[in-house]
Parts: C-alpha cells; structure tokens; sequence
C-alpha cells in the first residue's frame, strides 16, 4: 500500500524509484521524498525510525525532512497547492491509522519469529 504512493509520487515527479530511493540531492527529487516522508508520517502511525528503515536513512533526516516539508507548505502557496494533491491522494487511499495500531502489535509479538526489525517492517508494509 506503501509503495503504490512511493510509485504514485515518484511517477509525478518523473523520477525512477532507484532515483528516489539515491543518494542524489537534485531539489526534485528531494521534494519527492519529503512528499513521501511527511504523508507516510502524517497518515500512519510510523516513527520517524521505521520511515528511516525504509529509506536506509537516518531517522533524524526524516524528521529534518518532514519539518521542512511543514514550513514550506506554510510559505510557499504553489509548494502547498502541489503538495495537497499528494495528501489528498494519500489519506484517501491509505488513510489505515488502525491497521498500524495492529501491525505495532504484532511487532510487540514478533520476539518469538526470530525477525529483525527491519524484516518484519518491510513484511508489514507490503501487507494490503
């Protein structure tokens, strides 16, 4: 579900997901990611770390990220404009804050599958 809008976000910034996912600060593409950070963080209940886990950044980039992404949608009219299509799409199709109050759950009870945080993480987010 995750990944749809990664895809969705990366196709309207016409960039490749090997592109997003880059080390490359091409203002574009950081725009993109700040989409996908603050949405992911607005609409679910993920910490700043497992977005980091995700991205293989660290958490506090994508606290950075997210913040930045508050303060220009606050200054920048076109940046909000731009933005609140993302959100729009997002909270519409993803909108699953319970869904993660229970995938935190299983996470709790996971000691006994001897998955990694990371593991599991991505076996969540690929849950639909």
């Amino acid at each position: 579900m995750i990944k749809k809008f990664i895809r969705y976000v990366a196709s309207n910034y016409g960039i490749t997901l090997d592109v997003l996912q880059s080390k490359t600060r091409l203002p574009h593409v950081v725009e993109a990611r700040r989409v996908i950070y603050a949405c992911i963080r607005k609409y679910t209940n993920m910490t700043y770390s497992q977005i980091g886990e995700i991205f293989n950044q660290d958490h506090s980039s994508i606290v950075f990220s997210v913040q930045k992404y508050n303060i220009y949608r606050e200054i920048y009219p076109d940046f909000k404009e731009k933005t609140d299509l993302f959100e729009r799409y997002f909270s519409k199709n993803f909108n699953h804050k319970h869904d993660f109050e229970t995938k935190k759950i299983i996470c709790q009870v996971s000691d006994t599958y001897d998955l990694t945080k990371k593991e599991l993480t991505k076996i969540l987010l690929n849950y639909d």
